[in-house]
């Protein structure tokens, strides 16, 4: 530390200097967080408005095949459904299906249905490339 003798009096030169540094740094990150914070309450107070598309009900009893074919190990699963109404979603399976899948050299593998409306491949049946 450093004592300054100045008329008699003695100051504490590095200790007043440290804390004058601290509390300006502590005041300078103060500033910083407020912004993100007065970001992140105005994102969640935002106004949402609800939007509603106009179907006409052309969609309904639509066939729905949700699937995928990676390149990883099999097996591999696709489920089978009809669509519903917007305004009173239901997950309606189909089953009873035969479900193929074929490559671009004619390989063909039937999938198993495990449940109503899904149907997987065999462990030891193809395999997605990229």
């Amino acid at each position: 530390m450093i004592f300054l003798k100045i008329a008699g009096n003695i100051y504490l030169q590095t200790a007043y200097c440290k804390f004058n540094i601290e509390f300006m740094l502590i005041d300078y990150i103060n500033k910083i967080l407020k912004i993100p914070l007065i970001l992140m309450i105005l994102l969640l107070v935002s106004c949402e408005e609800r939007y509603t598309p106009e179907l006409n009900g052309n969609y309904q009893n639509v066939l729905v095949v949700d699937g995928k074919i990676t390149n990883g190990a099999p097996p591999y699963t696709v489920k089978l459904s009809v669509s519903s109404n917007v305004e009173d979603p239901q997950y309606i399976a189909l089953s009873g299906y035969e479900v193929k899948i074929m490559d671009n050299v004619g390989s063909i593998e039937i999938l198993s249905e495990t449940e109503d409306g899904t149907y997987m491949t065999s462990e030891s049946g193809m395999q997605g490339v990229m």
